[in-house]
């Protein structure tokens, strides 16, 4: 999935921290394509749905 872990310097409050993110591109007709950043800094297309079922994914299906 599209969660980034990262390390932090020696003296931050913690040791890591993760980034977590996609990308919604509007494609027309209520249609979103849901994209998630890989690990090579490139985005990963994975479905095509409606803004509900966008937004809903995103806020409710691991790692968000």
């Amino acid at each position: 999935m599209s969660l980034g872990k990262y390390k932090c310097p020696p003296d931050a409050h913690r040791q890591f921290f993760e980034n977590k993110f996609v990308r919604l591109e509007y494609l027309g007709n209520d249609e979103f394509q849901y994209s998630q950043m890989r690990h090579n800094g490139k985005w990963n297309p994975t479905f095509k749905t409606t803004t509900d079922k966008c937004l809903k994914h995103v806020t409710s299906e691991i790692p968000f």
